[in-house]
């Protein structure tokens, strides 16, 4: 994999970001083995850059892999950046409200506000044990069934 050229200007349309490997029709779609798709996506970042653009069939996606980019993206939220519809038409068939992973605009504000409160570090201190239990009952689960 060759290094990204310093030298080029950030693009500022979609059509001008580098684009992941692809064919006519269905784009990356063949390209995505989905036992490790995040070792590919990781893998062409190191090629195109932190930002880069995938199509898998008729869908074109925009990828980031940067922390700092993803949240300024997330903070954009709800102006700047609306989720795909299809979370919230799949919750809604499936008879959920929408929550704040789902929500958009106003609903995601009120419901993010509400979310983010339980992220406060005094509450994280609070429930801190409980978490590192889960976790570590999750990775024994996860390494059992790697081996099995």
């Amino acid at each position: 994999m060759s290094a990204l050229p310093t030298e080029l200007p950030p693009p500022q349309e979609i059509s001008q970001l580098l684009a992941t490997p692809g064919l006519p029709i269905v784009g990356s779609a063949l390209k995505i083995d989905p036992h490790r798709v995040h070792q590919q996506v990781e893998a062409w970042a190191k090629q195109l850059g932190p930002i880069f653009r995938m199509k898998l069939g008729k869908r074109e996606l925009v990828v980031i892999s940067d922390h700092e980019a993803i949240g300024a993206v997330l903070r954009d939220r709800p102006a700047g950046f609306r989720r795909n519809p299809l979370v919230s038409n799949l919750g809604m068939e499936m008879g959920m409200k929408p929550g704040v992973f789902s929500a958009e605009g106003d609903d995601w504000m009120r419901q993010r506000r509400l979310v983010m409160a339980g992220f406060d570090p005094r509450h994280l201190k609070a429930y801190f044990d409980d978490l590192v239990k889960v976790c570590n009952r999750l990775e024994r689960r996860w390494h059992r069934a790697a081996v099995a």
